[in-house]
Parts: C-alpha cells; structure tokens; sequence
C-alpha cells in the first residue's frame, strides 16, 4: 500500500509553522508552538493517525530532537489537524516539525514544516544590560566608600600626628625662651642665692627665677619610647604625659624649673 500523501499547495505540502498557524507565547524559559496542517490525501485507505516530532536545527546544520514522535494532543476538523506543545526553547532560535501520517495499511509519510525562528525575548537585553550598569555603579559606590574611610583614617591620624607636633613645637619655644630668661636673670644677679625674680614663659605662665651662679640642666628619657611611639601613639601620649607630671613635680620640690 501507498503512504499517504500531504496536500500540496504551490508545491510544498500545506504543514505551517508561520502565518494563521503559529503562535509564539514566550513565557520565562518556555515557548507555546502551534502546528496545524491539512489532513493527508490516502487513496487507497482512510489515514488512520498522525504523529508530530519537533526539532531545532541549530547554525551548524545539526539537527536536534526535542520531542519524539507523538500523537498526543492532536485535535483533526474540517479536513485541518492542529496541535501544540511548551517546551523549553531557546529564543532566536530555529525549529521545525516533521508530522508523520499513518495508513490503515501501517504505511507513513512523514513531512516537515516550514521552519519558524523564535523571536528574543523583549527587553531581555535592556535587563542584562541594566544588571551591568547596576553592578558597575555598586563596585564604583563600594571602592569609592573604601577609599573615602582609608583616607578618612589617614586623615585623622595626621591631625593626631600635626597636633602632637604642634604641642612639642610650643614646648620647645617655651623651654628656649624661659632659658634665656634664666641666663638673663642670672646674669643681672647679685650673685646671692636668695633673691628672686619673675619671668614670663612663651606659654604666659610667671615663672620666679632665683639667681645662682651655676644652671643645672636635667636631661630624661623614657625608656623604648622609639618602639612604643611606633606601635601605639595614644599609649605613648599618655606615657609623656605621666612622665612631664613625675619631672616637673619633682624640680618644682628642688625649686627649679
């Protein structure tokens, strides 16, 4: 017995993938395809069923099974058949149908379709796109607050650094200027060593010098201030303090300076 045959209209068999007969509903990672052809001509025996296959075919010319033959959810009226699938496809794709027509003979025909290219999702590359510059600005916004807080933290420990600087550039002024007022003080003396007289340091405080014929000076050292300024200025700061304090009680008991 002779397969059936498909009709032919402007020479190509009347299997559509495109125009009334396809409809394309992207929906996330799936697409709905309708297939719809006319019924298969069979002179010798009625067409008993038909079965569909749907296939990619890939840039390449390979040709990709997605489905098998099947003859589920064909629906034939009117001399047409239509069916439909969801299946995962790719978008910008291209796919076919090949629909296969059996006999009461066990005789078949199979037919592809015309091929049907699946369009992108909209907006899909706005979204990438969209990611990208989100990413992009959320780096930049990170790296920016990254070298905001360093600079932030150097900044502070150079005013601390400027501060301390300052403080000891005042002392020194101080020191050098109460200096040369003893040195004057003892120089207009009498020579005795009861008499006084007052001064005023750099700082403004009234400093009583008493008028001797020698000047001791008393040189101290605090011992790994190197190492510790280094490893920890605030410890170090309160260190010098408490060291000033201990010194300056002490020459203040011997009446000094």
């Amino acid at each position: 017995a002779t397969p059936p045959e498909p009709v032919m209209i402007n020479d190509r068999a009347a299997v559509y993938m495109s125009a009334d007969c396809t409809h394309v509903k992207l929906q996330k990672d799936t697409t709905q395809l309708d297939v719809c052809w006319a019924e298969f001509e069979e002179k010798e025996s009625s067409v008993d069923k038909y079965e569909v296959q749907f296939v990619r075919t890939g840039d390449d010319g390979v040709v990709k099974i997605l489905e098998a033959f099947s003859a589920n959810n064909i629906v034939c009226s009117e001399g047409f058949c239509r069916t439909n699938r969801i299946l995962p496809l790719k978008p910008n794709g291209f796919y076919n149908v090949v629909v296969r027509a059996y006999n009461l003979q066990a005789s078949f025909k199979d037919v592809p379709s015309s091929e049907l290219r699946v369009p992108p999702i909209k907006g899909s590359g706005n979204i990438v796109l969209m990611l990208l510059v989100l990413t992009s600005v959320s780096t930049v916004f990170w790296l920016a607050m990254l070298i905001y807080t360093e600079w932030l933290k150097r900044h502070k420990r150079l005013q601390a650094e400027l501060e301390v600087f300052r403080e000891r550039e005042l002392l020194e002024q101080d020191l050098q200027d109460t200096f040369e007022a003893c040195i004057e003080a003892s120089s207009a003396g009498t020579g005795g060593t009861g008499s006084s007289q007052s001064v005023v340091s750099a700082l403004g405080s009234a400093v009583d010098i008493f008028t001797l014929r020698e000047v001791v000076f008393v040189f101290t050292d605090i011992q790994d201030s190197t190492a510790m300024s280094a490893s920890d200025p605030v410890a170090m700061k309160h260190v010098q303090k408490v060291h000033d304090s201990v010194i300056r009680h002490q020459i203040a008991l011997n009446n000094g300076y």
